[in-house]
């Protein structure tokens, strides 16, 4: 693993200017590092796929990976023109999932201007079956070894009940997708402390957290249309919108987007958004009071594509973390191998030889993960952060609990974390996980450590979603395999304790 190299890369369109940059890497051996002008280059969305990507590669070449480490590619945004890097590359491995919206932009960018660049964009998630990716609303808690519960209808619960009539009886406004010239009062004039977005059968689409969104709006299909409700706290409080109400919900494209692709209704409790052709842009949402906006996400806007095809695949319903699963990973594995090929047919056959390889190594991850649940006095372990381990609970049969829900921005209440202490005591916890992501390197998570000064627990231990590398496992050359042998699988039997 070569950081210096990624962060040069990663940042050196601002710094170089794009032609370049796209000038250097037009010529792989020009660095010195004796590499020859046919072996295949590429560039991975995040750790994982980077990791797995030059796994399958081998010898035939190298792939970059953008983010740095102690980041993780959720949440991320690329500086300078890192388009046009990857356009000189022959390959973009990446997810098409809401979570990874900078990578979704890179990749329709790139099959846009598929006339005029020769890269290859490989969604890895076409290895996996629609029916193996858990919803958001899922616990995943049930366990399964055959690798994956049936979807079911899932609801986002009571609290976000409601009907609203279609329309008839508001006076809808309309907006076509132009921009509002006339929002120059202060959006932040109301303190939002959620807000989330819902479909009609009440799932959460995407949440808004600091400034950025999690989750993503499933694809509006190219002739029909979705609705949108939403459930917003202000200051601890559920707030009421809606046409006869002093607040009202509203949505609109972003100033640098199409208004091509969709048109927007807002019927003041509710968001209409119509398809119109193939394509993509970027909607901003907001809250308004007497017809003056008082919020709105203009921070993030949140991209909404417009599909002849919408509704299959991985949609902002879905939790993306699937590469926690090494049986999940292993069909990533795969589908990264044939994505190259189409690269390089003349390698195929190594692809495929390497990534079966890899996937023996991954079976072995598999093999150390349900002996150590079978052993495990424990069925339930403590997560000071954010889950993003449902894969690994729905496989193994274990459960992570956590006062935080799927969002790494989320903070807990008083009293979810009083109710984990009590978990903690009542079960004979002693040591509590937590994400070394959400910290300065070396650190550990203030709930974490607050969980074992109030409680009968005496220890922490890092558990790491493998979204990304630190620095101390970069120069120890850790990939996926070795931060869940050197670190999930020891914090693991610490903390459900293996004898």
């Amino acid at each position: 693993m070569n950081l210096t190299r990624r962060r040069v890369l990663g940042h050196g369109a601002s710094a170089l200017g794009v032609g370049a940059l796209a000038g250097c890497l037009s010529e792989p051996g020009a660095d010195g590092d004796g590499g020859d002008a046919s072996d295949l280059s590429g560039y991975a969305a995040f750790f994982p796929l980077w990791d797995w990507t030059n796994q399958v590669v081998g010898d035939a070449g190298s792939i970059e990976n953008p983010v740095d480490a102690g980041q993780l590619g959720h949440g991320w945004s690329p500086e300078g023109d890192l388009v046009r890097t990857v356009a000189e590359t022959d390959a973009f491995v990446y997810f098409d999932s809401p979570e990874f919206t900078w990578a979704q932009d890179i990749a329709g960018q790139l099959e846009a201007e598929s006339n005029s660049t020769d890269v290859v964009v490989i969604d890895a998630l076409e290895g996996i079956s629609e029916d193996h990716f858990l919803s958001f609303s899922d616990d995943g808690h049930d366990g399964d070894d055959g690798g994956h519960d049936d979807e079911d209808d899932h609801s986002h619960g009571d609290d976000h009940e409601g009907e609203h009539d279609d329309g008839d009886d508001h006076e809808s406004e309309h907006d076509d997708g132009d921009h509002v010239e006339e929002h120059d009062n202060d959006p932040e004039s109301l303190s939002v402390d959620e807000f989330e977005l819902l479909t009609s059968s009440s799932d959460v689409t995407a949440t808004w957290h600091d400034d950025h969104w999690d989750g993503g709006v499933p694809p509006v299909p190219a002739d029909g249309s979705i609705e949108l409700e939403a459930a917003v706290q202000v200051d601890g409080e559920d707030l009421a919108f809606g046409a006869d109400e002093s607040h009202q919900l509203w949505a609109r494209v972003a100033d640098d987007g199409s208004t091509d692709v969709l048109e927007i209704e807002s019927h003041g409790d509710a968001i209409e958004i119509r398809g119109r052709e193939s394509g993509q842009t970027r909607v901003i949402f907001e809250l308004r009071r007497d017809d003056e906006r008082v919020w709105d996400s203009s921070a993030d806007p949140l991209r909404v594509e417009v599909a002849a095809d919408a509704g299959s695949g991985m949609t902002a319903f879905h939790d993306p973390h699937v590469w926690l699963d090494p049986v999940l990973a292993a069909d990533v594995v795969h589908a990264i191998a044939d994505g190259l090929a189409d690269v390089a047919p003349d390698d195929a056959d190594t692809f495929e030889a390497n990534a079966e390889a890899y996937a023996e190594r991954l079976a072995e991850v598999d093999e150390q993960l349900r002996a150590l649940v079978d052993e495990a006095d424990l069925e339930v372990a403590v997560l000071a952060g954010h889950d993003s381990f449902r894969y690994l609970e729905r496989r193994y049969g274990f459960e992570l609990h956590s006062p935080v829900g799927v969002s790494p921005d989320e903070s807990p209440s008083a009293g979810e974390i009083a109710e984990t202490i009590e978990l903690v005591d009542e079960r004979g916890i002693d040591t509590i996980l937590y994400d070394p992501f959400e910290v300065p390197e070396g650190d550990v998570p203030p709930l974490a450590e607050t969980i074992v000064h109030d409680s009968q627990a005496t220890e922490t231990a890092p558990l790491t979603p493998v979204g990304g590398t630190l620095t101390e496992w970069n120069d120890r050359d850790w990939g996926w395999v070795e931060q869940m042998t050197e670190v999930n699988l020891p914090s693991l039997r610490a903390a459900l304790e293996v004898s």
